[in-house]
């Protein structure tokens, strides 16, 4: 199962060409994001586009930051700091989610290979 974060759930509604490569690639599969993502993407919104976006929301799984997800963002943010390589919070807290749950992330986000054990989709 594919878990879409921020830039690829953005490219996604745009419809762009990156956005039309991973509706290909999730096809047939429910949408899923996790609660930062669909945080990152409400933030802006405003009027009609936020209640449009909120709509939308209903349905997609969100995927919550839970106790599992916390330690395993903990393990990667220390993994990160001793190799000099921390990337921002939100980032290694949806990646501790995705490795909580055994999820794949599709992402347009490079800094994610900086954590070896996540499994991502590299648009």
């Amino acid at each position: 199962m594919y878990v879409l974060d921020s830039s690829a759930f953005i490219e996604l509604l745009k419809e762009s060409p990156a956005g039309k490569k991973i509706a290909e690639k999730i096809r047939d599969m429910p949408a899923i994001t996790t609660v930062l993502t669909a945080n990152e993407i409400l933030i802006g919104a405003k009027g009609l586009q936020r209640k449009t976006l909120e709509k939308l929301f209903e349905g997609v799984e969100v995927i919550e930051y839970d106790k599992d997800s916390a330690l395993k963002s903990v393990e990667i943010e220390e993994a990160l700091m001793k190799k000099g390589q921390v990337i921002n919070k939100v980032d290694m807290f949806i990646a501790g989610i995705c490795l909580a749950n055994n999820k794949q992330l599709v992402t347009l986000d490079k800094h994610f290979k900086r954590i070896p054990e996540l499994k991502a989709v590299f648009v």
